[in-house]
Order: C-alpha cells, then sequence, then structure tokens
C-alpha cells in the first residue's frame, strides 16, 4: 500500500503539464475577450432581421438610439446607455447568415464594458427568437 501514494504522486506531476497548459489558454480567452470588449454572434438569419432586432433590443434595454451608418456589407449602429458609447456593427456574410459585433466604450475612457455588450448580443438574440415565434412555421423541405 505504501507504492500507492507514489504512484499517485507520479500521475498527478504527469498531468501538471496539461493543467497548467489548459488555465493558461483558458485565461488567455478570458483576457482577450476583457481586453478587447468586442462580442461577436453569427446568426443564421438575414441582415434586415438581425438589424431590426438589435434596434428592438436596444429601445427594451432604455438605451437611446443614434446614428445608423453604412458599411461595406452592412451597417453600424450608434447608441447611448448612460456614460457608454455602443457600437453594433451588422455584416452580411450571406444573404441567411450575419455577423454581429458590440462593443460598449467608456466615455472619455480607452476602456470597455464587456459585459454590456454581452448582454445587448444576448437580448438581440432574444428578440431575433421572439420574432420566430410569431412568424408563421415555415415547411421544411428535403435537401
Amino acid at each position: 500500500m505504501k507504492l500507492t501514494p507514489i504512484l499517485l504522486l507520479f500521475a498527478l506531476s504527469a498531468c501538471a503539464p496539461i493543467a497548467f497548459t489548459a488555465a493558461s489558454i483558458g485565461g488567455g480567452a478570458a483576457a482577450q475577450h476583457r481586453l478587447s470588449g468586442y462580442v461577436h454572434r453569427t446568426f443564421s438569419e438575414p441582415l434586415p432581421k438581425v438589424s431590426v432586432a438589435a434596434r428592438l433590443a436596444l429601445k427594451q434595454m432604455s438605451m437611446t438610439l443614434g446614428s445608423t451608418e453604412k458599411v461595406a456589407q452592412g451597417e453600424r449602429i450608434n447608441a447611448k446607455a448612460g456614460d457608454r458609447n455602443i457600437e453594433i456593427e451588422i455584416e452580411a456574410l450571406t444573404a441567411t447568415t450575419t455577423q454581429l459585433t458590440a462593443v460598449a466604450k467608456m466615455k472619455g475612457s480607452f476602456l470597455v464594458d464587456s459585459s454590456t455588450a454581452t448582454e445587448i448580443v444576448a437580448q438581440i438574440e432574444k428578440a431575433i427568437q421572439a420574432t420566430q415565434r410569431n412568424s408563421k412555421p415555415q415547411k421544411l423541405t428535403k435537401l
């Protein structure tokens, strides 16, 4: 039975590099998200539907809508929430696939609020789901 602690110690020491690697990768991803503050989400919906859902979500969150600008493959929606400037960029990847990027920049600072941007994206997703429930179901066709 004295051999068991030695084997356990050996097994744990062999796993340590894997555990440290996993922790550093996860920590790096969290730090990158925290430092950049940009939240990305791809929807299997056309750009106009995502755009309407974005405006609806901002309105439901009592954010002040600002300007809307055309960008290369879509549009950028600007809004305000307290001391944060919100930017939502919506880009059509295909006719039925849309990439959305949101960022909440703190006024007078280079800092960003990733939790607000994350919640905005979550509310946009809810708005899209609500419009799907209210629309007529589509027939599925064979591929």
